[in-house]
This record gives C-alpha cells, sequence and structure tokens, in this order.
C-alpha cells in the first residue's frame, strides 16, 4: 500500500529530523497527533491549508523540501505552505548524521548540494 504525500511527510520527519529545541533536542522527531493531523491537511487536503507552518514543524517541512524523496523528484517544487523558519533551526532539526551528510549551512541559507535545493530559496 502506498503512501499519501501527507503520510509520507510523516513517517520522513519521524524518520530523519530530530527535535530542534526543548528537552528532547536532538532526540528523533516524533510529532503530535494535532502536528500529524496538519500535515495531512496541508499535503492530502486540496489547497485547504493555508496559515504559514513555523517552528519545529516548519523546520522539518523546509529539510523535506530541501533532501526527501520528494525533492528529489521534483527539486523545483515549492512547499504547498508558506515556511517560517530560519537556517538556524532547521539545522537544529537536522541533527541526524545521514542530514548532516547532505546539508551544508551557507549564512541564511540551508543547501542540499546533490540535488541543488534550498532553503529559503534562491532568488
Amino acid at each position: 500500500m502506498s503512501k499519501t504525500r501527507g503520510e509520507y511527510a510523516v513517517w520522513w520527519i519521524e524518520r530523519y529530523c530530530a527535535e530542534p529545541s526543548g528537552r528532547h533536542k536532538g532526540k528523533a522527531a516524533r510529532l503530535s497527533p494535532e502536528q500529524c493531523t496538519q500535515l495531512l491537511r496541508i499535503y492530502d487536503g486540496n489547497g485547504e491549508y493555508d496559515e504559514p507552518v513555523g517552528g519545529a514543524l516548519g523546520a522539518y517541512l523546509a529539510l523535506l523540501h530541501l533532501c526527501s524523496a520528494m525533492a528529489k523528484r521534483d527539486p523545483s517544487a515549492v512547499p504547498p505552505v508558506e515556511i517560517e523558519t530560519d537556517a538556524w533551526t532547521i539545522m537544529r532539526a537536522a541533527q541526524r548524521p545521514v542530514m548532516r551528510a547532505v546539508l551544508e549551512r551557507r549564512g541564511e541559507r540551508v543547501v542540499c548540494p546533490q540535488l541543488g535545493t534550498s532553503f529559503p530559496r534562491a532568488a
């Protein structure tokens, strides 16, 4: 059975991302039921979700569009929502070794050189 885009996002974040702050900083990301519902609405809700996403979830979405299979399939695809986060939060959410191996921080930009993707996107 294949996953929807929202289900893939939940699975990928919990597999590859780390908690960027708090008492669980650096440990594997564990999304709350509300965050899972939010992701399903963003990716599977036919454009019904239009609020900006920030905090840890914003960093996870930035990473999803930087270096996941979703980004690999279409490096020019933009996230379906506005993401409000910064390079520091993204890099803290990328503490897992597999993420550190493919990402670079260049000033205020996080880059995946292999895919040619960046956040924020190059102008």
